[in-house]
């Protein structure tokens, strides 16, 4: 049974030796090229995802295939943790283009991979990533709560792994929720944080966009030369990092501020440079912006014409990139300006037009807007019932998300509405609210126009009234007209001003009180002339504005036709020296020819070169591959096996032994191409070749192995440079050796920076093996034939020296082998 088994046991070996050999060369060449192609592919993906990063805002499209390009590369390899964190990173990105556009269906399943490989991986910054765009799906669709949660969870775990990149990322978009929601300090808060987290990184990209978000907020709060400075200190940034797109946000919120300033002129100037340099890079969105912009400002001045070209313009852009979140935004302007122009039922059109997208995107805060204008365009119609409706949604709306500013004006409609259908009693508790909100919010100019909302009311009630004494209802009205007076003036609010002294000029005259009444009517002509003069300042700025556009358009044509003479004038010139340049292409031509040729003279001896450098490794490898042969004999395996067999009683030690004779065998027929190999895959075999060699060797066998601690374990060296020495130690000097054999193997650094092999035996010396060896010597030759090739590769040589040694105090002599490996040695075999 024994016997049979161990007859197994060494045909299964060699079979394994016949079948390995035989596909050793496709295999090895196989498994390079899946590493270069890995290390080529990762590189690519990288440089997608970076394209895709740096296009995602500018050209959502572009930078989508840009996205599935470095998946598809990096699926190949989805084996190792850090590949997986880079597909999740794409994905993200992929989320955030779908959110902005509106496809939360689609942004939510990439999401959720971005999900699954954070979960897979366990890598906390990843599930971060994925809470934060869960977060943005909620913000997007105006479901701020549950956007809060996300976030905050979000955040919980940036700060147990200090991603502080990500925290402030996370910061930044609470904050955007807090100044939605009314919460001016708590934003200014979390965006404070934010730019302190990018100045401790170093992260200008991320310093920039937290000026920008402080500036806006600062507007929001009148305090614009604050918000200018911020925005100013961002451009400076976004100018070092080459970041166009910051610059033109910039330009985009100054040109806000000076609009919201009445500075038309320099508003447009603003809005024009950011359309101007995003034309330039061909970033899309960005031009859609500006058109937007610049039509704002000419609805403002009441070129409507100009205003609905640009607006269209913003539309069409939008329209081509599916921008249907932009499309919203261009179809409520244009919808407000009809409101101006009275066209109330294009506006109708307008409006809902926004709706239905809104409602498609599941955009709550666009609902709200959009159900309080078209409440608004039905209450000019005087469509009560239906405007009432439309108000009450959008009332219920803004509680959901919390917009205070807008809840305000949206009780005042609701209470006009009521007053228009004659329900005092409802329309006085809805202006009353509207009061209190303005109040609550320090709004001036909101409790002016709720004060007179409420006077109107009053007087609107008193002459339905069937009571004749109405002076004391009168004079509360009154009271109630002198608050909001005095709060529009202090606001310097001249058409709300003009409202509350028409309304008390009729409330005097009700009262009695003509004096007051007279001198109110003089204070509101006073007023129209101001209102008069500001309608004149308009239209002056905007014939000023146009008659800069012309002069910049005579500037451009001016220039346009100084270069066309000049053109002329060159082209006459070339002319000119059409022969000279002629005499110089034709010189030119020859040096070039020449320069062809010797380089093709060169390529060719290279290339000749390189290929007997190639017939020669080739010939090397037929050596090995011989010398392998010869080293795994039968012979060699039948004895091994067979002390392996007899060592059954001891199943450790025959395991050991077997995968010593696996590791051997696997490895030299993976090196038979290898030219060089890390030193301890080099270790390992020559420590496996000598454990199995030990049992054979008679009489005692003593190994000293001497590893410095110094010397790298990953340094290549060439294959096989110490299992030869080894080898030939054994066979041909310590088997014959009567007595204690001993071999030393030394590794150390040297002094020079190399590394240096000693192999050391006390054998019979080179001069007895002579006689007694039946060895062929390929190995040694194939290992001298490569030190010798690639040392023709490189400037310091490697060094292999075989010397006999004294005899010592028995008479045994011994041989050593001396290798010597410079520092930075050139392994690689494929010459360019």
């Amino acid at each position: 049974m024994k016997k049979t088994l161990d007859t197994f046991v060494c045909l299964a070996v060699l079979v394994g030796i016949i079948f390995l050999g035989s596909e050793c060369s496709r295999n090895k060449s196989t498994g390079m090229a899946v590493s270069d192609m890995f290390f080529s592919d990762t590189i690519k993906a990288r440089d997608f995802m970076k394209r895709g990063d740096e296009k995602k805002w500018s050209d959502p499209d572009s930078a989508s295939v840009c996205y599935h390009r470095a998946i598809t590369l990096l699926h190949a390899y989805s084996v190792s943790k850090n590949i997986e964190i880079m597909i999740a990173s794409c994905y993200s990105g992929l989320v955030a283009i779908n959110n902005y556009n509106g496809n939360y269906k689609l942004a939510a399943a990439y999401d959720s991979v971005v999900e699954q490989i954070g979960a897979a991986t366990g890598n906390k910054d990843v599930i971060a990533q994925s809470l934060l765009n869960r977060g943005l799906l909620f913000y997007n669709q105006s479901e701020y709560p549950s956007a809060l949660e996300y976030y905050k969870r979000a955040e919980d775990l940036c700060s147990e792994t200090g991603n502080k990149r990500l925290a402030a990322k996370i910061l930044s978009n609470r904050a955007i929720i807090f100044s939605i929601q009314g919460d001016p300090y708590s934003a200014i808060s979390c965006f404070s944080k934010t730019r302190e987290i990018a100045e401790s990184i170093g992260n200008n990209e991320l310093l920039s966009g937290s000026d920008i978000n402080l500036g806006m907020m600062f507007h929001d709060m009148g305090k614009d030369e604050l918000a200018i400075d911020y925005y100013e200190k961002a451009i400076e940034i976004c100018k070092k990092i080459k970041d166009e797109n910051g610059i033109i946000i910039c330009y985009q919120n100054i040109g806000d501020v000076w609009f919201k300033r009445s500075n038309f002129e320099k508003a447009l100037d603003a809005f024009d440079e950011s359309l101007q340099r995003a034309s330039r890079i061909g970033d899309k969105s960005n031009m859609s912006k500006g058109y937007h912009n610049i039509g704002e400002v000419y609805s403002f001045l009441g070129d409507y014409e100009t205003a609905i070209n640009d607006y269209v313009r913003s539309a069409n852009i939008k329209k081509e990139l599916n921008d249907q979140l932009g499309m919203v935004s261009v179809y409520a302007s244009i919808g407000n300006l009809k409101v101006q122009l009275g066209e109330y039922d294009e506006a109708l059109n307008y409006f809902n037009q926004s709706l239905e997208i809104s409602q498609k995107l599941k955009c709550q805060n666009e609902i709200a807007l959009r159900y309080g204008d078209l409440a608004n365009v039905y209450s000019c119609k005087k469509q009560w019932d239906r405007s009432l409706m439309l108000a009450l949604k959008s009332l219920e709306s803004h509680k959901t998300l919390h917009f205070q500013e807008q809840m305000t004006e949206l009780y005042a409609l609701i209470g006009s509405i009521y007053a228009g259908l004659s329900d005092y009693e409802n329309a006085r508790r809805y202006l009353d609210l509207s009061l209190e909100n303005s109040h609550r919010r320090g709004d001036k100019l909101g409790m002016s126009v709720a004060l007179n909302a409420i006077g109107n009311l009053m007087v609107s009630e008193l002459e339905q009234a069937k009571d004749t004494n109405k002076t004391a209802f009168y004079q509360e009205a009154v009271r109630y007209g002198e608050t909001a007076l005095s709060l529009s003036k202090a606001e310097n609010a001249l058409p709300t001003q003009l409202e509350n002294i028409r309304f008390l000029i009729n409330a005097y005259k009700n009262t009695g009180d003509y004096k007051r009444a007279l001198t109110l009517s003089e204070e509101s002509l006073s007023i129209n002339d101001s209102i008069l003069n500001k309608e004149k300042n308009k239209a002056l700025v905007l014939a000023e504005v146009k008659w800069n556009a012309g002069k910049k358009q005579q500037e451009i044509t001016r220039l346009r036709k100084e270069w066309e003479i000049q053109d002329n004038v060159i082209r006459q010139k070339e002319k000119e020296n059409s022969l000279k340049n002629l005499v110089i292409g034709l010189l030119g031509t020859i040096v070039l020819l020449t320069l062809i040729t010797g380089f093709s003279i060169f390529k060719y001896f290279q290339k000749k070169r390189d290929i007997l450098f190639q017939k020669q490794l080739a010939n090397m490898t037929f050596l090995r591959m011989q010398s392998i042969r010869n080293r795994m004999s039968p012979h060699f395996f039948f004895n091994v096996l067979s002390i392996i067999s007899s060592e059954a009683s001891d199943p450790v030690l025959v395991k050991k032994n077997l995968d010593r004779l696996s590791l051997l065998l696997r490895k030299s027929i993976e090196n038979i191409e290898q030219t060089a190999i890390p030193l301890k895959e080099e270790i390992d075999i020559v420590k496996a070749y000598i454990e199995l060699q030990r049992q054979r060797i008679p009489g005692a066998f003593d190994v000293d192995f001497d590893l410095q601690p110094e010397v790298g374990l990953n340094r290549p060296v060439l294959a096989m440079m110490i299992q030869i020495p080894v080898e030939n130690a054994i066979k041909h000097g310590l088997m014959p050796l009567v007595g204690k054999k001993k071999l030393q193997i030394v590794i150390e650094q040297s002094e020079k920076g190399g590394l240096i092999v000693l192999i050391r035996d006390n054998g019979i010396g080179l001069k007895a093996s002579r006689g007694r060896s039946t060895g062929t010597g390929t190995g040694l030759k194939v290992l001298l034939q490569t030190i010798a090739l690639f040392n023709q590769k490189n400037k310091e040589k490697i060094e292999f020296t075989i010397d006999q040694n004294s005899p010592d105090k028995l008479g045994q002599t011994g041989v050593s082998v001396r290798v010597f490996i410079p520092e930075g040695f050139f392994f690689n075999q494929n010459v360019a």
